[in-house]
């Protein structure tokens, strides 16, 4: 239940209930290669679910240099830092250190 815990992405199915409504559900889910980016507040990829065809498609936001690692963001990359780094450690024990997150303190508050 760890590994879920820790690698399952947010996805958003839309289903229909009983009612013949149709509504969005929230969901987590695996996926081999995804899942197993790690966490950038200024990440090089972003991802996108499509529930019509249950294909997940990771892109390059910004060009990715020869053996740079790929990452995503698992959480809002436009909050706060206290605020990221806040959800970031509550939900995956994680303390972010991209270069979004450890811009010095004084510069910071000038761009925040």
């Amino acid at each position: 239940m760890g590994i879920f815990t820790t690698n399952a992405l947010n996805i958003e199915l839309e289903v229909n209930d009983n009612d013949l409504r149709s509504q969005d559900k929230k969901y987590q889910a695996l996926f081999l290669k995804t899942s197993r980016c790690n966490h950038s507040c200024g990440p090089n990829a972003i991802w996108r679910f499509d529930c019509l065809t249950f294909m997940l498609t990771l892109s390059a936001v910004r060009d990715i240099h020869l053996g740079e690692e790929i990452t995503i963001s698992y959480i809002d990359p436009f909050l706060p830092r206290h605020v990221r780094r806040t959800q970031l450690q509550s939900k995956w024990n994680l303390l972010c250190h991209c270069m979004s997150c450890d811009v010095p303190w004084t510069f910071a508050g000038a761009i925040s």
